[in-house]
């Protein structure tokens, strides 16, 4: 059993991927593989390099770890990216759709500062509508994120059945 998470920011990928490896998942959080590949934090590469060369190691990360793992939990904007997105469309892995209503994310990512992309709320807002209907287009399912983690991992379990 294998997935890949997709969702906007504050869905709750890296949370589901933790404790799907409760359940002998193996997992990776692209986000921290990449910092540790890159040696710096996100918000250094956003500053140093700009989005579009994130976008690029993101999907370097994806092709990396496509193969070697149980449970891969993207970031929230590699829908935005069109080798990714292409990369993503072409697997045979299912992939998870994590969502939860926009008020929802906004009060989980306020004030996080490892976030470069969630400063300004209307900018979020607008971030979350451009890319939902790439979520849908993607996903072979979708889970509410509203409920209780073990339900959302009940949920994924079920469908991978």
């Amino acid at each position: 059993m294998t997935m890949i998470l997709i969702g906007f920011m504050g869905s709750g990928k890296s949370t589901i991927a933790k404790r799907l490896h409760n359940n002998d998942f193996s997992y990776i959080d692209m986000d921290h593989w990449i910092e540790s590949n890159a040696q710096q934090s996100i918000p250094d590469i956003f500053n140093a390099h700009g989005e579009t060369h994130f976008r690029e190691l993101e999907y370097h990360a994806l092709k990396e770890t496509h193969d070697s793992y149980d449970c891969i939990a993207t970031g929230g904007g590699i829908v935005t990216y069109t080798p990714s997105f292409d990369f993503l469309k072409s697997t045979k892995k299912p992939i998870v759709w994590l969502d939860a209503p926009i008020d929802k994310l906004l009060h989980r990512i306020s004030g996080d500062t490892n976030r470069p992309l969630a400063q300004n709320r209307q900018d979020i807002i607008a971030r979350y509508e451009s890319r939902h209907e790439q979520y849908k287009s993607l996903a072979d399912i979708r889970i509410d994120t509203r409920k209780p983690v073990d339900d959302c991992v009940k949920e994924i379990l079920e469908f991978l059945k």
